[in-house]
């Protein structure tokens, strides 16, 4: 990958200096303009080992602030009540005294169900005929005669 930004950039480089313009240059060889420059910048800064491909991950992630003990009930309680969703839950977890909020809940509902840890009733592939009313027909929960 670096030689081959290498490469453009020298051909970049030498149309320049046949008096072609950077922007028709750039649309010569397909890169855009920026990122030449960007590549440019980064060359003369770093060296050829600065052309390679470089990670985008944040450098900074937020941690999880979950306690083991909120993990532990969210998981009882959704085993308990298994078509129960994170609204219900979070109910009953405030009522059992841990103070969190719903996003959160549902955070650990969904990890839950990503590594199959829980079943869940939406695994299922069936859909009750409330929630299937109350997105296909909105209008009818306003006028309940028509």
């Amino acid at each position: 990958m670096a030689k081959e930004r290498l490469r453009v950039l020298k051909l970049w480089d030498a149309l320049r200096k046949k008096g072609t313009s950077s922007f028709e240059a750039a649309g010569l060889l397909g890169v855009p303009r920026s990122t030449l420059y960007r590549w440019k910048k980064r060359l003369e800064e770093e060296g050829p080992r600065g052309l390679e491909s470089k990670s985008r991950r944040p450098k900074r992630v937020r941690e999880k602030t979950w306690s083991p003990e909120l993990i532990l009930a969210i998981k009882e309680l959704r085993e308990m009540f298994p078509a129960w969703g994170k609204e219900k839950i979070w109910v009953l977890l405030r009522k059992l005294g841990f103070e969190t909020y719903l996003s959160t809940c549902g955070r650990i509902i969904s990890g839950f169900i990503k590594r199959l840890e829980i079943r869940s009733s939406l695994l299922k592939g069936t859909k009750g005929k409330r929630g299937s009313f109350r997105f296909r027909r909105p209008w009818a929960m306003r006028w309940p005669g028509v």
